[in-house]
Protein backbone atom coordinates (compact mmCIF):
# COMPACT_ATOMS: atom_id res chain seq x y z
CA UNK A 1 0.00 0.00 0.00
CA UNK A 2 1.49 3.33 -0.33
CA UNK A 3 1.90 5.59 1.72
CA UNK A 4 -0.29 7.93 0.03
CA UNK A 5 -3.03 5.24 0.77
CA UNK A 6 -2.23 4.51 4.05
CA UNK A 7 -2.63 8.23 4.83
CA UNK A 8 -6.16 8.43 3.91
CA UNK A 9 -6.94 5.19 4.98
CA UNK A 10 -5.99 6.49 8.85
CA UNK A 11 -7.70 9.92 8.08
CA UNK A 12 -10.72 8.14 6.80
CA UNK A 13 -10.67 5.70 9.81
CA UNK A 14 -10.63 8.39 12.12
CA UNK A 15 -13.67 10.62 10.69
CA UNK A 16 -15.81 7.48 11.08
CA UNK A 17 -14.69 7.24 15.00
CA UNK A 18 -15.07 10.64 15.72
CA UNK A 19 -18.69 10.53 13.95
CA UNK A 20 -19.55 7.68 15.70
CA UNK A 21 -18.43 9.21 19.21
CA UNK A 22 -20.46 12.60 18.06
CA UNK A 23 -23.16 10.49 17.66
CA UNK A 24 -23.40 8.48 20.77
CA UNK A 25 -22.79 11.97 22.50
CA UNK A 26 -26.22 13.70 20.96
CA UNK A 27 -27.46 10.37 21.70
CA UNK A 28 -27.28 10.37 25.27
CA UNK A 29 -28.13 14.32 25.60
CA UNK A 30 -31.32 13.96 23.64
CA UNK A 31 -32.56 11.07 26.03
CA UNK A 32 -31.51 13.11 28.90
CA UNK A 33 -32.73 16.20 28.35
CA UNK A 34 -36.12 17.50 29.96
CA UNK A 35 -37.84 20.25 28.80
CA UNK A 36 -40.43 23.12 30.21
CA UNK A 37 -43.83 23.54 28.97
CA UNK A 38 -46.33 25.77 30.03
CA UNK A 39 -49.11 25.29 31.14
CA UNK A 40 -51.21 26.10 27.71
CA UNK A 41 -48.75 23.63 25.99
CA UNK A 42 -49.74 20.97 27.96
CA UNK A 43 -53.51 21.22 27.69
CA UNK A 44 -52.95 21.71 24.00
CA UNK A 45 -51.44 18.64 24.20
CA UNK A 46 -47.93 19.33 23.18
CA UNK A 47 -46.15 17.86 25.75
CA UNK A 48 -44.71 14.68 25.48
CA UNK A 49 -46.79 11.64 26.64
CA UNK A 50 -43.83 9.07 27.07
CA UNK A 51 -41.17 11.23 28.54
CA UNK A 52 -40.59 13.36 31.70
CA UNK A 53 -40.85 17.54 31.20
CA UNK A 54 -41.37 19.77 33.79
CA UNK A 55 -44.05 22.61 34.00
CA UNK A 56 -42.54 25.95 33.70
CA UNK A 57 -44.41 29.73 34.05
CA UNK A 58 -45.42 32.07 36.04
CA UNK A 59 -46.91 32.62 39.03
CA UNK A 60 -49.88 34.71 40.37
CA UNK A 61 -49.19 37.04 42.82
CA UNK A 62 -50.95 35.24 45.84
CA UNK A 63 -52.28 32.44 44.66
CA UNK A 64 -49.39 30.22 46.57
CA UNK A 65 -50.91 29.48 50.19
CA UNK A 66 -48.85 27.82 52.87
CA UNK A 67 -50.53 26.53 55.74
CA UNK A 68 -48.24 25.97 59.20
CA UNK A 69 -46.41 22.72 58.92
CA UNK A 70 -47.18 21.98 55.16
CA UNK A 71 -43.17 21.28 54.73
CA UNK A 72 -42.13 18.73 52.03
CA UNK A 73 -41.06 15.19 53.47
CA UNK A 74 -37.08 14.93 53.77
CA UNK A 75 -35.50 17.81 54.45
CA UNK A 76 -38.19 20.65 54.04
CA UNK A 77 -37.06 21.39 50.47
CA UNK A 78 -38.98 18.77 47.90
CA UNK A 79 -35.81 16.93 47.60
CA UNK A 80 -36.41 14.07 50.19
CA UNK A 81 -32.94 13.83 50.56
CA UNK A 82 -31.14 15.03 53.39
CA UNK A 83 -27.48 17.30 52.89
CA UNK A 84 -26.66 19.67 50.51
CA UNK A 85 -28.30 20.17 47.41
Amino acid sequence: MKPRHKRLTIVAVVVLVLGAAVALILNAFQSNLVFFFSPSQISRHEAPEGRTFRLGGLVVAGSVKRWRGSEFPGNGHGTGRAGAL
